[in-house]
């Protein structure tokens, strides 16, 4: 299992797309900010947590 650490600036932003995914089930912007923090993680040289 993966994981991924979300940074206290970036938490607001996390639980509004959860929240959002959770109200209207469009599960659209939940992935894309999980998968712009995988892409970030990798980018900045950091790796994801296995």
């Amino acid at each position: 299992m993966d994981l991924i650490i979300i940074r206290l600036d970036q938490r607001v932003d996390y639980y509004d797309v959860l929240d959002l995914a959770h109200i209207t089930m469009n599960y659209g912007p939940l992935m894309k900010f999980v998968s712009d923090l995988v892409v970030e993680l990798e980018g900045g040289g950091l790796s994801v947590l296995d």
